[in-house]
């Protein structure tokens, strides 16, 4: 009998040291669980070396903007805890030769750039991994606006001069295309309509009686247009 009962004492230490070793090695498994979730989401995104490389040499020029809201920001140092010191932003156009980069303390890159004077500086990469263009505010040649500092690939007032120019023509171009389309009268179809300057309306109500289909055109909150059968009846303006 007392066998049995050291046996069984046995057996239920057994048992409890086993289901510690099973509670330690679960908790272990849910920290490193837990801490392999909070790594990868800390994680910083992957650096595209090859994209940093390739930028190495190129020529870029910036044109100042004292009235901007975003300014391009330079740096003299890396280090993150006297950086403020030698932040400077520029006060006329200027040319700079991208040669190098650099990863600050907290992993993120900045382009290091050389001036026409000598002046070596740093200048952080922004969205570099989600944009063709490495540097923010790079002007593409869409759209100019005053309150933004552009980096340009180029000579900026030439750049600039050849922009307006185009967009001129543009402009004179579209307003030549809508003229040529004409306005509407009575009479037209509607695919007549759809090809005038009133173009495709943003909504169409259309009622069904005896006399056939009837349509009315909105545009805007304004102006209508009624069709019977296809064939415009009335303009309301």
């Amino acid at each position: 009998m007392k066998s049995i009962l050291v046996i069984h004492f046995t057996t239920e230490k057994h048992i409890t040291m086993k289901s510690k070793h099973f509670l330690l090695l679960a908790l272990a498994f849910l920290s490193i669980k837990t801490f392999a979730q909070y790594e990868s989401a800390n994680k910083p995104a992957e650096i595209d070396y090859r994209k940093l490389d390739s930028q190495v040499g190129k020529v870029y020029w910036i044109k100042a903007n004292p009235k901007a809201i975003n300014k391009q920001t330079f740096q003299l140092t890396l280090d993150i805890l006297t950086s403020n010191d030698g932040e400077f932003v520029v006060t006329s156009d200027l040319k700079f030769t991208v040669i190098g980069w650099e990863l600050d303390s907290i992993k993120t890159p900045h382009l290091k750039v050389k001036f026409d004077d000598g002046k070596e500086a740093y200048i952080r990469v922004l969205f570099w991994n989600q944009t063709k263009d490495v540097l923010e505010h790079v002007f593409t040649g869409s759209d100019y606006y005053d309150f933004t500092e552009y980096i340009f690939k180029g000579k900026p007032d030439e750049i600039l001069t050849a922009w307006r120019i185009k967009s001129a023509k543009q402009k004179a171009q579209a307003k030549d295309d809508y003229k040529a389309k004409g306005g509407v009268k009575i009479g037209m179809t509607k695919e007549a309509v759809l090809k005038s300057n009133w173009g495709k309306p943003s909504s169409v109500n259309k009622s069904t009686n005896a006399n056939g289909v009837s349509e009315q055109w909105v545009y805007g909150t304004r102006n209508y247009l009624y069709f019977n059968n296809g064939i415009l009846t009335s303009i309301q303006n």
